[in-house]
């Protein structure tokens, strides 16, 4: 995921229908990572409603596309637990 985050934070705001539909694919895998994903991805999904053949983009959108893109970039990286680290309960 980490070089995927690099691109991310490079790239650009997607400027086709596929390009959304790509990026929105990448995020749905990591949404259980995303805090409250389904209410900041949702004004990018409305932009695919009833099949567009280009892209209107709305400061809503925007602003989604920004938040998501951002929450990718500085989600906790997940990894091989280190034994040589203390593990803390969750109660």
């Amino acid at each position: 995921m980490q070089s995927r985050s690099r691109q991310l934070r490079g790239g650009p705001q997607p400027s086709t229908v596929r390009e959304l539909q790509r990026f929105l694919g990448f995020a749905n895998f990591y949404r259980r990572f995303i805090r409250n994903y389904s209410s900041v991805a949702g004004p990018l999904t409305s932009l695919l409603r009833g099949k567009p053949k280009k892209l209107s983009w709305t400061d809503q959108a925007r602003t989604a596309f920004l938040q998501l893109k951002g929450r990718f970039t500085t989600a906790p990286i997940l990894r091989h637990p280190d034994p040589e680290l203390s593990v803390r309960g969750g109660g």
